[in-house]
């Protein structure tokens, strides 16, 4: 699965508000990391009321990692086979909007080892970390869509058994969930659902998504740009430097008149990482293709 998003579909950090500046295996010790994974950021829609990060439309699920980082030069060792994993993580509010009900976590069983040397494990499993390694299991926060829109804020505490004191480096998630209400949320949500399934590498998926975003908003340079980027992985040069190239020339007019409404700052770095993105598939391409 590709973990970084396109810096032109205008990917944020995978924030959603974790308090922490630095990776969990980079201090010493053993460290508790909770943060966002896959997020998207925003392109069609503001960004997230402060002290928020990130936007979650109600019913999209907040993806989580949750890291027990080994920064020392010896291994580690954590202790899953004694317990449950519902009972390993605990969240708890410190504030969510009036009348909302408590957000719930859930953890997925299988994680893995990230480090020099990278495997699978699974909880129930006493799993050893590696020397400057990690150990990364998959969470996520549900939101109905009936969800109270407004700003929430969680922390999410490790209730672990491992051989070494675990120090929180960062356990607080912040988000707004909005209610897609308005057009530019509903291409707003669009854009994330294809924006994931390619970057889960579900090639059919996302060139699907592509073309339900362009039947629903025509003017989406962000569906060109998938659409681009595909094109490019099959192999078809022509046709990723034409979809790029309407790509670019939506935003350069303002014909993705959503886009320029809340990215306009960003229209020079965008267009001129697109016209690399052309300039280096077109110096590639057989001269029969070009």
């Amino acid at each position: 699965m590709r973990t970084r998003a396109l810096s032109c579909c205008i990917v944020g950090l995978l924030a959603l508000t974790i308090q922490t500046a630095t990776p969990a295996q980079d201090n010493g010790g053993l460290h508790f990391l909770a943060a966002v994974n896959e997020y998207y950021g925003v392109e069609y829609v503001p960004p997230p009321a402060l002290p928020a990060l990130d936007v979650v439309f109600a019913g999209e699920p907040i993806h989580l990692r949750l890291e027990i980082g080994n920064g020392n030069f010896s291994p580690e060792a954590l202790n899953t086979s004694s317990g449950s994993i519902t009972r390993a993580f605990s969240l708890q509010v410190i504030r969510v909007p009036e009348g909302a009900s408590t957000p719930t976590l859930t953890v997925e069983t299988a994680g893995r080892i990230i480090g020099e040397a990278e495997n699978d494990v699974a909880w129930g499993d006493d799993i050893g970390i590696p020397p400057r390694s990690r150990v990364v299991f998959k969470g996520a926060i549900a939101t109905s869509r009936s969800a109270i829109p407004g700003v929430y804020e969680v922390r999410i505490t490790p209730n672990l058994q491992t051989s070494s004191k675990l120090n929180p480096l960062g356990t607080i998630v912040r988000y707004e969930i909005r209610v897609a209400s308005t057009f530019a949320d509903e291409v707003e949500v669009m854009r994330r659902h294809m924006t994931r399934e390619y970057h889960h590498d579900n090639v059919a998926a996302a060139e699907a998504a592509a073309d339900a975003l362009l039947t629903k908003y025509p003017q989406s340079a962000a569906a060109y740009r998938i659409k681009g980027q595909l094109a490019s992985t099959r192999g078809n040069r022509k046709e990723a430097i034409e979809a790029l190239g309407k790509a670019r020339e939506l935003l350069a007019t303002g014909t993705d008149h959503l886009w320029r409404a809340q990215q306009s700052n960003d229209l020079r770095r965008t267009l001129t990482d697109l016209t690399q993105r052309i300039d280096a598939i077109a110096k590639n391409a057989p001269a029969r293709e070009r």
